[in-house]
């Protein structure tokens, strides 16, 4: 309207832009109406062109409703459908199979197969590698020449072989090891092992042929003495244990070959082997102690030791005692010694510096001008293993499975003291050690510990995936479906691809697939939530089918690449490198199967 003067009034104005906002929106929704109804022709289209229908038009809405329902698995007689009407007997299937796997592994297993053999060792070798088929070679002709050896009665005796052993370092902080205190104590620790009620199984043995290499050759007889004196600095201090140390046993030239020299040294347990060799710590005798730890003995022994030259007297440092050093003895043939109580000199022999055995290698004479050292820094002890030991009527193989088994029995037996041996025995004294098998033990106790860790984890995702599902049954569920891969992944990594070693890499697929198996649940959870919105009102069937169909192929694609970036690896020449990678990529495959 217009005021009297012709002007347009504000009322005018207003209705003009209602008019127009009314139009506007009639456009607007004009168009939306029709995209709606080109998606809808578009989808009528795709479900036409799947189902090979020539022509949209002779759908009807009711038709194209029911063909879509049931082309996304809506059908009453399809899989998701059976699904959804029987979800405990899908569930209970699932995992039978993961049960019936583990029941076959356990069968192969009780039949003696290995399955996986797991080490803390990491293999190096390289495969492939002349060097290393050299080597097999090399064990080869070994193992013929054993056989020859086998044919002449001449075999390894029952742990007659010191192949393992624990060997124990003492290193003193400051001072010297020479110490009345601290000998008691390392003999201490020392005689609770050899003391222990299973030593004598593992022991070292020590034979003799007696009087039988006096007869014909095809009588020889081995005989069991007992078990191996073990080294230690501590024997040295026994009187009888080396007895040129003492003036008055030492004969009246040391340094000149003599058969007087011969039976000097004959008659120091140094030389001898069996009962009676021994100073202390004799398993078969718990009373023999014959250490002297004396200020005046440890000073003699260290004394003689410290100037010992086992080399001419020309040669030798100016601070060496030539007149007592080195031993000399004549050598005579042992047969017509022991059969015939003769004795037959076949050349002249000098004895070594046995103290450097078990003494730290700053200790006495210096051979590059330095002044002589009388400080022990460190003493060491050596407890000898044998091997091949006994299994029924037969020996164990020094070699392959056998000799495995056999580390690993010794292992278990040492590793008993490893408690003891990290108490120490004090007194300023710091003590190594080194045991056969020990090292894989003390790791996987370790390993054990870090999986605590593991355990934290599962918890951690399981609280979230409970959180997340609004159900601890379906995250259980889950979580379960996850380390339930580790059975089908071991029989393909194991039957298929043919792999015993089972290292610390490989463990570490438990993080690896707990990562990717929880990542492909919550991508298939997201999926799963945002069918509601997109096919509201839709059955389980419709939905499940569309979640998998587009999580599926999500998990696809990380899955794929992330197995194909695992098996990447079985190019190494490494063995710790590719079965890792060969066995995270069959985790990755086998959680995807699961999981799809």
């Amino acid at each position: 309207m217009m005021d009297d003067d012709g002007n347009i009034t504000d009322k005018e104005v207003m209705d003009t832009v209602y008019v127009d906002k009314q139009n506007q929106a009639k456009h607007k929704s004009h168009e939306a109406e029709l995209k709606e109804k080109e998606h809808e022709y578009d989808m009528m289209h795709s479900v036409a062109d799947q189902l090979n229908e020539e022509s949209v038009g002779l759908l009807s809405e009711q038709e194209y409703n029911d063909r879509m329902e049931s082309s996304m698995g809506g059908d009453d007689d399809g899989y998701f459908a059976k699904m959804e009407r029987n979800p405990c007997t899908f569930c209970c299937r699932a995992y039978s199979c993961f049960v019936v796997l583990g029941f076959l592994m356990g069968i192969a297993a009780s039949f003696g197969a290995t399955i996986i053999r797991i080490s803390t060792e990491v293999p190096m070798y390289i495969r492939e590698h002349r060097t290393y088929k050299a080597e097999t070679a090399v064990l080869q002709a070994e193992e013929i020449a054993g056989a020859k050896l086998d044919e002449y009665g001449l075999s390894l005796q029952e742990r007659e072989e010191d192949e393992f052993s624990l060997e124990i370092l003492y290193i003193k902080r400051s001072g010297g090891l020479d110490d009345p205190d601290v000998l008691a104590d390392m003999k201490k620790l020392e005689e609770k092992i050899i003391f222990d009620r299973e030593y004598e199984d593992f022991c070292t043995l020590d034979y003799t042929l007696g009087d039988t290499i006096c007869g014909d050759p095809d009588d020889l007889e081995f005989t069991e003495i007992g078990c191996r004196r073990h080294t230690s600095a501590l024997n040295f201090f026994d009187p009888a244990f080396w007895l040129p140390a003492y003036d008055a046993t030492d004969g009246d030239s040391p340094t000149v070959p003599s058969l007087g020299n011969l039976d000097i040294f004959l008659n120091s347990k140094l030389a001898q082997s069996g009962p009676g060799s021994f100073a202390f710590a004799d398993p078969a005798d718990r009373s023999v102690d014959d250490t002297d730890f004396s200020s005046s003995n440890i000073a003699t022994v260290i004394e003689y030791w410290s100037r010992y030259c086992h080399l001419e007297a020309s040669e030798c440092p100016p601070e060496a005692d030539t007149t007592r050093s080195p031993f000399a003895y004549v050598e005579v043939n042992e047969t017509a010694f022991i059969c015939d109580n003769t004795s037959i000199p076949i050349g002249n022999a000098t004895a070594a510096n046995y103290f450097w055995s078990v003494v730290d290698s700053g200790f006495g004479l210096s051979f590059t001008g330095e002044p002589r050292s009388t400080t022990v820094r460190g003493w060491r002890t050596e407890i000898f293993m044998g091997t091949p030991r006994r299994d029924g009527d037969s020996l164990l193989e020094t070699e392959g499975d056998d000799l495995d088994e056999q580390e690993d029995d010794i292992g278990e037996f040492l590793f008993e003291f490893q408690d003891d041996l990290e108490d120490g025995i004090g007194n300023g004294v710091d003590v190594y050690w080194d045991g056969t098998g020990m090292e894989d033990l003390y790791a996987e106790e370790q390993l054990f510990q870090s999986f605590m860790w593991v355990a934290g984890s599962f918890l951690f995702v399981l609280s979230y995936l409970t959180a997340q599902t609004s159900s601890f049954f379906l995250a259980i569920a889950g979580m379960v479906m996850i380390l339930l891969n580790f059975i089908p992944a071991i029989l393909l990594y194991r039957f298929v691809f043919q792999f015993e070693y089972f290292g610390v890499l490989n463990m570490l697929g438990v993080f690896i697939i707990l990562g990717i198996g929880v990542d492909d649940i919550f991508v298939f959870l997201d999926t799963w939530n945002a069918t509601e919105w997109h096919f509201p009102g839709q059955p389980f069937r419709v939905r499940i089918a569309e979640a998998l169909a587009v999580a599926g192929k999500a998990m696809s694609v990380t899955s794929s690449s992330t197995a194909l970036s695992f098996f990447a690896n079985a190019t190494s020449v490494f063995p710790a490198v590719y079965t890792f990678g060969i066995f995270c990529a069959l985790l990755v495959i086998c959680n995807f199967c699961s999981v799809c």
